[in-house]
């Protein structure tokens, strides 16, 4: 073999090794990762995959205000994990008497991985002590959204 085919074949030997160490950084790389799910006047937002829980929580705001929510808070954060969005909808009643508008109520829930997340945000009307006379359902709970980190389960 000639010295420039012995110095290929080197380069492509060393560059080979450097793509192995950078491909598998780059998996490990990611270390904690956190989201979180904001809501605000019948909108809501998600952020995912961000380094800290302050970037992840104004992130989630700002997706929140830009679908038109006002007043938006974080329902919850996520950190390595998945949540996931949950809505119903409520009327406010007295009786046989409706008093409102159908209301778009929220709930969340995480968990290691979309299901479990599901399933805990579906739990959370569940367990609500119904008052049929103060409070009508009349859209049963239904996942709007689930996201989760890159990390998740």
């Amino acid at each position: 073999m000639s010295l420039l085919g012995k110095s290929l074949a080197a380069m492509v030997v060393a560059a080979s090794g450097i793509l192995v160490v950078v491909g598998a950084g780059t998996a490990n790389a990611a270390g904690d990762l956190y989201g979180a799910i904001a809501t605000g006047m019948d909108h809501a937002g998600s952020a995912v995959d961000y380094p800290n829980q302050a970037a992840a929580d104004k992130a989630a705001l700002a997706a929140c205000s830009r679908t038109g929510g006002r007043a938006c808070v974080v329902l919850t954060r996520m950190h390595n994990e998945c949540g996931s969005l949950v809505e119903e909808g409520v009327q406010n009643a007295v009786g046989p008497f409706v008093v409102s508008p159908t209301l778009r109520s929220f709930y969340t829930g995480t968990g290691p991985t979309r299901a479990a997340a599901e399933r805990k945000a579906k739990s959370v009307p569940e367990q609500r002590l119904d008052e049929p006379w103060a409070l009508r359902v009349v859209r049963p709970a239904f996942v709007v959204d689930t996201v989760c980190t890159a990390n998740a389960g």
